[in-house]
């Protein structure tokens, strides 16, 4: 079973679609879609930064709208100074998201094609710099930094925003974060992989600092064997951290052998 979206617009008409389950069957067959379009309007903004009116170019605002009998959505990128025209609404209210590399998202909960002139204020996002290197304090050339969300009196849980980075001297700068705690987990080639201090990520004031060093990484090997004692090929053996933390959270992503 398949899942597909069939959209619709026509000039001075509003933009709707509608989800169809596509089932795989012996004998295709046909569907048949019936759409009523009401008149479309547009709806024009700007997208700036908080705290000035600085616009940001190539923000992306997407319109959805906020009905249960149908799905209809806008979506326009602003030019240089910021400014942006959703075109193809209905006289319905609709939901506002816009994004910009380097600024947290915004979402406006409740919108309509008569709010002219609409200012989304967008706030930038912060970072956090730092070294890795060996524990003799030689700088690592080529490393993957794997950002985690800190919390107290439990492990960290990872993001699933991880990047490698190539530095002559070991340092980096891991941007496009929102406000939080955070920790980082390096990882290099023969390497044990070592998680940074816990770290506070804010819009304003200068990036905190972090220092990680990585020790010589080890190895364990054993066997498998089943309860009469016959080794089990091809059992899959993950490890994970054992921080002698009793949590009912799903396990930190371990790496997995077979």
């Amino acid at each position: 079973q398949k899942s597909i979206r069939v959209q619709v617009s026509a000039d001075d008409y509003e933009t709707k679609s509608k989800g169809v389950q596509a089932q795989f069957e012996a004998k295709m067959r046909d569907r048949h879609l019936s759409f009523k379009l009401g008149p479309g309007f547009s709806l024009t903004g700007r997208v700036v930064a908080a705290k000035g009116a600085q616009g940001i170019a190539d923000a992306r605002v997407q319109a959805t709208a906020l009905t249960k009998e149908f799905q209809g959505e806008s979506v326009a990128f602003a030019d240089r100074g910021g400014y942006f025209e959703l075109q193809g609404l209905g006289e319905h209210p609709y939901q506002l998201r816009a994004t910009a590399d380097g600024y947290s998202h915004k979402t406006v909960p409740k919108v309509s094609y008569q709010d002219t002139d609409l200012v989304i204020e967008l706030e930038q996002q912060g970072a956090v710099e730092g070294i890795v290197t060996r524990l003799d304090g030689t700088p690592l050339t080529r490393f993957g930094l794997y950002l985690m969300r800190a919390a107290q009196n439990r492990g960290a849980t990872y993001l699933g925003d991880n990047r490698p980075f190539q530095s002559s001297d070991g340092t980096f700068l891991f941007d496009k974060l929102d406000p939080g705690q955070y920790v980082l987990e390096a990882r290099s080639k023969g390497l044990a992989d070592t998680q940074s201090p816990p770290f506070e990520v804010t819009r304003d004031g200068p990036p905190p600092y972090v220092s990680i060093a990585l020790g010589r990484g080890g190895t364990i090997g054993g066997t498998v064997r089943d309860g009469m004692g016959q080794p089990l090929p091809g059992a899959t053996v993950k490890l994970n951290d054992n921080n002698q933390i009793d949590t009912e959270d799903e396990p930190l992503p371990g790496r997995t052998t077979g």
